[in-house]
This record gives C-alpha cells, structure tokens and sequence, in this order.
C-alpha cells in the first residue's frame, strides 16, 4: 500500500535525522490513510526532535482520537 511505502520512507529519513523530509512523508501517508495513528505518532515525534511542540501535541492528540488503545 502506498500509505505504508511513504511510512517506510519517512522513518528511514528519521533515522538519518532528515526531520522535515520525515514530515512531509508521513504527511503523504496521512493523506492516503487518515486512519492510523502510527502515522500521526511517528510524525509528532519528528516535530518534537526540531521543536514543534504545539504541531507534536496536535499529532499526538490526533493519534490517541484515532486509536486509544
């Protein structure tokens, strides 16, 4: 799925420290899937490494109203 390839994208581009590439990769995968809090989760820790609180917390306020388990 393409959602999942741009996830796979993303975090390999988090663990080079490419924070704002993560972002915008994870933000393709939220367009084609608004429905896994993964996603939202992964990119609101890539906002915190540059210290995007308040885009973190929303991310991570959307992940939990998604999935609350």
């Amino acid at each position: 799925e393409a959602a999942e390839a741009l996830k796979a994208e993303a975090n390999t581009l988090f663990a080079h420290k490419s924070y704002e590439a993560a972002i915008d990769k994870y933000s393709q995968a939220i367009t084609f899937n608004p429905n896994v809090a993964v996603y939202y989760a992964n990119r609101a820790f890539a906002q915190l490494k540059l210290e995007y609180y308040g885009a973190a917390i929303a991310d991570a306020k959307r992940a939990i109203a998604v999935d609350p388990n």
